[in-house]
Parts: C-alpha cells; sequence; structure tokens
C-alpha cells in the first residue's frame, strides 16, 4: 500500500485541464464561459441549474476584507468536508491556515488555482482531495467570493495517482 506523507500544498496558478476531475474540467469551462472578456464573473452569472452534475462538488466562501476573512456559505455533499462548516470563517476552524494562504493569494492575484492535498482536519480514512478554485466579483475588481470544486483522490484511480506524480512537489511517496 502507497503511503502518503503530508506537505504543505501549493496554490498551482498555471495549472493544466489535464491536471482536473471530469466535474473540475466542467466546472471550470462553464467559469470561462461565464467569465467572457472580464477578469472575474458576477457571482450572480453562476446558476446551478446549469450545473446539476457539479453542486454536490462544490463549496462557496464568501471574501470579507478589513481584515481579509473567508466565511463558509455552502459546502456540497460530496466535498471533503465531513462537517457542516456553514457560516464559520476558516480561521475559526483548526488545520485550515494552509487554505487560507492560498486564498489570499487567489485574492491578490484573482485567477484560479488547483491543488492536491491531505486532509488534516479529522480522522477518516482517504485523506487525498484536488481542488479546483475559482473567483467571482460583485464590482469587477475585488475577489468576493472563491468557489471550489472538490475531488477525492483514490490511490487506485489511475487519473489520480498521475495527477499526484504531476504535484511531486507537493507529496513524498514510500511504500
Amino acid at each position: 500500500m502507497m503511503k502518503i506523507e503530508h506537505e504543505k500544498p501549493v496554490a498551482n496558478f498555471d495549472f493544466s485541464q489535464d491536471d482536473l476531475s471530469n466535474e473540475q474540467k466542467i466546472f471550470y469551462d462553464y467559469w470561462i464561459k461565464i467569465k467572457g472578456d472580464r477578469l472575474m464573473p458576477a457571482r450572480s452569472d453562476f446558476d446551478p441549474v446549469d450545473l446539476p452534475r457539479i453542486v454536490p462538488y462544490l463549496s462557496l466562501e464568501d471574501v470579507t476584507y478589513d481584515p481579509i476573512r473567508f466565511q463558509v456559505r455552502l459546502v456540497g455533499g460530496q466535498t471533503s468536508s465531513a462537517r457542516d462548516s456553514k457560516g464559520q470563517f476558516l480561521d475559526e476552524i483548526d488545520g485550515t491556515e494552509d487554505i487560507i494562504h492560498m486564498l489570499k493569494q487567489m485574492v491578490e492575484r484573482k485567477e484560479p488555482y488547483h491543488y492536491i492535498s491531505n486532509i488534516t482536519w479529522d480522522d477518516r480514512t482517504y485523506k487525498t482531495y484536488s481542488s479546483l478554485i475559482v473567483p467571482y466579483s460583485d464590482d469587477g475588481d475585488r475577489v468576493t467570493l472563491a468557489m471550489a470544486c472538490h475531488h477525492q483522490i483514490s490511490m487506485n484511480d489511475n487519473h489520480a495517482y498521475r495527477m499526484t506524480i504531476i504535484n511531486q512537489r507537493e507529496y513524498r511517496f514510500s511504500l
């Protein structure tokens, strides 16, 4: 059995669609479509009816400023979260420091990113997941919402194994 040793996840702003799960590809293509020639789409551009198969894999975090914080708005049933954290700020949830750091990078850059990581905030048996996070802006300038599409990775999944190898800087493998 393959053992994964956790290292800090890295926000990959230069990801390839080959790194994404099928759901993440659909989600990303939709985001590109509704964004058009703008830097980011508005939350009102997103219609969950357009992506019924993807909605269970989504989480949404509102972005607040002064100081910058991320408040959980929605956690889909198929995400990597085992708890209902709706309404909580991420900085109130143990083990989310790396996630907050990457989200702050996205707010600065105003660009989507992808990462692969291990779950560190509970004791579930599956630990590895990938996330694609895209920014939304209600004013066309500041990020006001982070929307993520999550994918649980099984080490028996050939696609997931390839994704992990591509992102070697985040993982060290041992048998």
